[in-house]
């Protein structure tokens, strides 16, 4: 599925957007009733950007990946649509306070220490254990995901647009020159994960994870984005019973 729109920089789309409106919307319309992405759509372009002042290696590099404009503008209309349902349905485990509206940091942060404080108040520790999904985003399985979109109740149309969304992706480096030219990368095919940089990407993941809380059968736990806060509260002669009980639910979630 080609657009009209491909070679329209944001600038010249918002400059013009009174006159093309009516064709913008019927491109969305189009692609929602078809279940189709626009397949030009699906290329990013990445700038890697330094993460401290002396970058030596790849790892000091974080890349960022710049969508077309247009394909943002759909993704907030499926977005709009996609979090309705899944309030609706109670999809998205409480716990989790990431990519979530009226939520922070803080709101985790709180949530967790409280519990703390709680436990130690009764006369027992705490037993914490933090963890980062390594490149959380880029390795989420695809077909797994739609697999569970499908399980939690999305209808078949729907897993079709984000089959279409998510698969045949591609993307492209692009690296400013000194003298003000650009390099840039032929296309390398995406096989994994949800596009960075996107707005459905971060909802997405959380669709994915949320039900990690199934493996939870000892921990009490807090989710935000990709950092998972796993803790259970015990008295000292409790210590190696419980560590043993924290094994447990973390074994669960790395299967």
């Amino acid at each position: 599925m080609l657009t009209v729109f491909d070679k329209l920089s944001r600038d010249m789309i918002i400059l013009t957007l009174p006159a093309m409106l009516k064709v913008i919307t019927a491109t969305i319309n189009k692609s929602i009733e078809t279940s189709t992405f626009p397949s030009s759509w699906k290329i990013a372009l990445v700038r890697p950007l330094p993460k401290n002042n002396d970058p030596k290696d790849l790892k000091d590099l974080r890349p960022i990946s710049i969508l077309p404009f247009l394909a943002k503008i759909l993704e907030k209309v499926i977005y709009n649509q996609v979090i309705k349902f899944c309030d609706a349905n109670n999809i998205l485990p409480d716990l989790q306070s990431g990519f979530r509206k009226g939520r922070s940091t803080s709101t985790a942060l709180l949530d967790v220490v409280d519990n703390i404080l709680t436990s130690q108040d009764s006369g027992r520790g705490t037993i914490l254990t933090l963890l980062d999904f390594s490149r959380a985003f880029d390795s989420i399985n695809i077909d797994l995901l739609l697999s569970k979109l499908s399980f939690y109740g999305f209808v078949t149309s729907s897993i079709k647009w984000f089959q279409s969304y998510l698969c045949g992706r591609s993307q492209q480096v692009i690296l400013n020159q000194p003298n003000g030219s650009s390099l840039v990368s032929e296309q390398r095919p995406l096989n994994r994960g949800v596009p960075q940089g996107s707005i459905l990407g971060p909802l997405l993941f959380i669709i994915y994870t949320a039900d990690i809380t199934n493996c939870m059968h000892f921990c009490k736990y807090h989710l935000y984005a990709d950092d998972l806060q796993v803790y259970l509260s015990c008295n000292s002669l409790e210590f190696l019973f419980t560590i043993s009980n924290i094994n447990e639910d973390l074994n669960r979630i790395a299967i």
